[in-house]
């Protein structure tokens, strides 16, 4: 079996495993917070059943990111990767701004003198042992399934960090919830009413600027934006020897990035008049070179003298003085 082969049944299996474990998370989160009035734990199902949807979409998507350009797509379906993984952060960071405006309602409740439901630790104490080993047995899993398939499956990696993240918060909602609860006679006896609550915004504080992130580096894959200065680096270090032998100078190099797939433009002012054939021939020998660095790119060779900054080329008119 190929290593493609074998990393691609290795991402289907972590997708197919994230869709069961989060929909059996998400039912035990709504369960558990009915059972126990904590908003803490319904953030928590809700993450989980976001992760549901997003695994079903990542199967999906997954099925046919590699496939070739048609009439449909002409420049492939890598961006349904990049699209994938933009909107998921989006979703994620509409669940928090829920989450805070639903524990800001409760505790202005709280402050003009309502009376909130007390939290009970029965069912928060066993929700939060097994929904944490679950999310770290979760992200061991995308985490190996990423790292197999050579780090280029950018839903598996936001799936992982979702559930190490969704571990994260369960853990510490659990120890900030439990502490609250029993140090209810002690100083902290005014704010115990709207503990969990107040556990909810800290925690998804934290999580804004995480999947924030997230999303402006998937918009900005969608816009074009250039590939990190790491990338760009490692692309130039791959050409410099095959530009060395090319028949012209290599005027301007743009790299951009979309899901597992880049776009390289490489400007070259040739030396003397190629042939059509020279050009693949050319373009064939970048994209090789790239290859070890970059795992699959598009290579254009664009014959140009000026790169992507050009100059007037328009002869002056009476309106417009040369």
């Amino acid at each position: 079996m190929s290593h493609a082969k074998s990393a691609a049944q290795s991402e289907a299996r972590a997708f197919r495993l994230s869709m069961v474990a989060n929909l059996l998370m998400g039912a035990a989160g709504v369960v558990a917070a009915v059972l126990s009035n904590s908003q803490a734990i319904l953030v928590d199902g809700l993450f989980s059943l976001v992760g549901f949807v997003a695994g079903y979409f990542a199967l999906r998507i997954r099925k046919r990111v590699n496939a070739i350009p048609d009439r449909h797509r002409p420049w492939g379906y890598a961006a349904d990767e990049a699209i994938f993984t933009t909107f998921r952060a989006l979703s994620l960071l509409g669940v928090v701004i829920f989450a805070i405006l639903g524990a800001a309602t409760r505790i202005y409740a709280y402050l003009i003198g309502k009376p909130i439901p007390e939290v009970q630790m029965g069912p928060v104490i066993v929700y939060f042992l097994l929904i944490s080993a679950t999310c770290l047995a979760l992200w061991a899993f995308h985490y190996m399934a990423w790292r197999k398939g050579g780090k280029v499956s950018g839903m598996l990696r936001i799936e992982a960090s979702s559930a190490a993240f969704d571990g994260a918060v369960t853990m510490v909602a659990g120890i900030g919830l439990i502490g609250v609860y029993y140090l209810r006679d002690s100083v902290l006896a005014p704010i115990t009413p709207i503990g969990d609550s107040l556990i909810v915004i800290l925690l998804c504080g934290f999580a804004i600027s995480t999947y924030w992130s997230s999303f402006t580096s998937g918009l900005a894959e969608l816009a074009g934006a250039t590939a990190p200065p790491s990338e760009l680096i490692k692309a130039r270090r791959a050409l410099r020897e095959v530009f060395a032998d090319w028949p012209g100078k290599v005027v301007d190099l743009a790299l951009s990035k979309l899901g597992r797939s880049y776009q390289v433009a490489i400007y070259l002012t040739p030396a003397r008049a190629l042939t059509g054939t020279e050009v693949d021939r050319l373009t064939h020998q970048a994209t090789r070179a790239l290859a070890p660095v970059l795992d699959r790119s598009d290579v254009f060779v664009i014959i140009s003298d000026h790169g992507r900054h050009l100059p007037e080329l328009d002869p002056p008119t009476p309106d417009r003085p040369g």
